[in-house]
């Protein structure tokens, strides 16, 4: 897939909205939407890519389901795509020790901090193993070494060149 790219969004308004579009939770005003080519708007955002590009988004408002655990919140979507027991168990505990969250990962996103909760999001994000990510505000609200690690994930998949990544910040 020809996704490669880096974007920052910076200051202003509509950071938030331009990835809500992309993802297809938010319809634009007017205009056509391309993502690696393909048009995604007017359709169905970037779920009309899936089963062609590997995605992931974390949004600022969280998305972690409050009846389940942080480990099922991240196994959740990993469930649809009909991995072995083992695989998904790998996957999922190496997300959630990549950023220190295995201590916690029974626990109910009430019972966790907010810190841990965004990095909850983060770990269902990477998981996923994805090709195409979209962050928003991925560091806002963390400590120095909370905002540590997500920044060393955030710039490992700037790093991919298997990866496209866009981040609202």
């Amino acid at each position: 897939h020809d996704l490669r790219a880096v974007v920052r969004l910076h200051g202003g308004r509509g950071k938030s909205r331009l990835l809500k579009v992309i993802a297809g939770t938010e319809r634009p005003a007017c205009g056509t939407v391309r993502v690696g080519g393909r048009q995604i708007w007017p359709g169905d955002g970037v779920l009309s890519l899936i089963g062609q590009v590997r995605l992931g988004f974390a949004f600022a408002s969280g998305g972690l389901l409050s009846n389940l655990s942080l480990r099922e919140n991240v196994a959740l979507p990993l469930r649809f795509l009909g991995l072995s027991g083992a695989d998904l168990a790998r996957r999922v505990d190496g997300s959630l020790e990549r950023l220190g969250l295995l201590g916690v990962a029974d626990l109910r996103p009430h019972a966790l901090s907010a810190s841990a909760r965004k990095h909850g999001n983060l770990a269902r994000v990477l998981a996923l193993e994805p090709e195409l990510v979209l962050l928003d505000d991925p560091l806002e609200g963390h400590d120095a070494a909370d905002r540590a690690l997500a920044l060393d994930l955030v710039q490992a998949w700037a790093a991919d060149p298997a990866c496209t990544l866009l981040i609202a910040a």
